[in-house]
């Protein structure tokens, strides 16, 4: 079975940077991108991407007992298209 080593990053603040992102997701892993989704004057549009070096590292990601903080946010992060997105709190 293929595990993509792709999460995408919802509920994002609207300061959040790219560098913040990926500071945050490296609690879990390795990372190998990080990016927030931006708009045309470049503040977050409260989604970001982010490409894991492992699938393992994605499940921590996903888990829904993990808890990390970048900021006034909630995130949600999911791999799987379709999949109810895994809550991690008080994040970016």
């Amino acid at each position: 079975m293929y595990v993509s080593t792709n999460v995408l990053i919802s509920g994002l603040s609207h300061v959040c940077i790219d560098d913040k992102l990926r500071r945050a997701i490296t609690l879990f892993g390795r990372v190998v991108l990080a990016q927030v989704l931006k708009d045309g004057h470049g503040h977050s549009l409260g989604l970001g991407t982010v490409r894991m070096g492992r699938a393992e590292d994605v499940e921590r990601v996903c888990s829904e007992h993990q808890r990390f903080e970048v900021g006034p946010a909630s995130i949600f992060g999911t791999n799987r298209v379709g999949a109810s997105p895994s809550r991690v709190d008080d994040g970016i």
